[in-house]
């Protein structure tokens, strides 16, 4: 989804649409209706409104994924259909945010659930779930 910003969104995305179509994938390629840039929640709802599949997986143009990222947030959706799945990280240049980095990438399922009153314990670009997770959110 095109969302107006000015880091060229639309021209990737073309960029990109042969490789998916070729290899089978239902492409569709739109734009923010008005012109402007409203915001990434947003533009992920149009996005995911657009999609058909049964999994919705988050990721913003300017992060880079582990290889197995999707297949092992698939496997871990398959265990817990309901839960909201994230994955740990890294920034680039290496030690920006590095005291956050550090505290989120070292949480233990128990704290998790505790720290989620002190700081968002799921980065967002790493979202994973259901489309039913996403629908009842």
């Amino acid at each position: 989804f095109n969302d107006c910003s000015t880091d060229d969104t639309l021209n990737i995305c073309k960029q990109w649409s042969n490789r998916f179509i070729e290899k089978g994938f239902l492409w569709v390629l739109s734009s923010n209706e008005t012109g402007e840039n409203i915001g990434p929640g947003h533009a992920r709802n149009k996005a995911v409104a657009q999609s058909s599949g049964e999994y919705i997986c988050i990721h913003d143009c300017d992060d880079i994924s582990h290889k197995d990222r999707i297949l092992e947030q698939i496997k871990a959706a398959r265990i817990h259909p309901g839960a909201l799945i994230g994955t740990r990280f890294s920034r680039t240049p290496k030690d920006s945010t590095k005291r956050y980095n550090n505290w989120y990438n070292s949480l233990t399922p128990d704290q998790l659930e505790l720290q989620q009153y002190r700081e968002l314990t799921l980065v967002q670009p790493t979202w994973f779930m259901t489309r039913r997770t996403f629908d009842l959110v």
